[in-house]
């Protein structure tokens, strides 16, 4: 079984499936991790801060601490691949990414993939979603689609997304430990990592919502990623 987890920035695999990808590493699976931006902005966007450290300096860090997370979550180095479209700008580039992930379907042929539900409201995260149901749709490919959901607004819809039929959990009550280990490689983002923060990008509030012991996912309809459901 080859699974693909499209990220849009590096954490949010870790966030949303870290457990469930260690899970499958450890039962032999190839796990394939595509992340959708660059993550530059991210104390840009957030806090305000364009130097120590610059937007760069940022992408730089942040692909290292996801190539840590993945080491940790029995995921290659060679299983990742990143487009490195600018953090925040997914939206200007829907057609250019949707080639680029049309692409590596056809190459790697997964047999399931996960990605960020539409009830998700970050707009790199509803851009990846589009993204990719539009490449899975285009391809007409034979496959399980996963939805996640990082950030919310609580709202009624996003409540009635969890409590969807097709609501799938996944036990990784053995694996919230090794989940905690790999989120923590991400220091720029759940720690004071520079002087110039006053806060980190993701608090301990925040986190305690993703190390629990299970993981959910919304299972895309067949007939829906076929277009017949629409």
């Amino acid at each position: 079984m080859t699974t693909i987890v499209f990220s849009p920035h590096q954490d949010d695999e870790t966030l949303a499936c870290g457990g469930t990808i260690a899970k499958k590493t450890r039962n032999g699976e190839e796990v394939y991790i595509i992340f959708m931006t660059d993550g530059r902005n991210s104390h840009k966007i957030a806090l305000g801060i364009e130097k120590n450290p610059t937007p760069k300096e940022i992408k730089n860090i942040r692909k290292k601490e996801s190539k840590e997370a993945a080491k940790i979550l029995g995921v290659r180095e060679n299983n990742m691949i990143f487009l490195d479209f600018e953090d925040g700008a997914l939206c200007d580039n829907i057609l250019k990414a949707k080639e680029h992930v049309k692409k590596y379907l056809i190459l790697l042929n997964p047999t399931e993939v996960f990605l960020p539900h539409e009830c998700d409201i970050h707009k790199d995260h509803y851009s990846t979603n589009i993204i990719v149901l539009s490449a899975v749709k285009e391809l007409r490919l034979n496959l399980d689609v996963y939805g996640y959901v990082i950030w919310s607004n609580n709202d009624e819809k996003s409540q009635n997304v969890l409590k969807s039929p097709n609501l799938v959990k996944v036990d990784i009550s053995d694996l919230v430990d090794l989940k905690s280990r790999a989120l923590a490689t991400y220091k720029s983002q759940v720690s004071l990592l520079f002087p110039s923060q006053t806060r980190p990008i993701l608090d301990q509030s925040f986190l305690s919502d993703f190390k629990i012991p299970i993981e959910c996912f919304i299972k895309y309809d067949r007939c829906r990623l076929s277009g017949k459901g629409e």
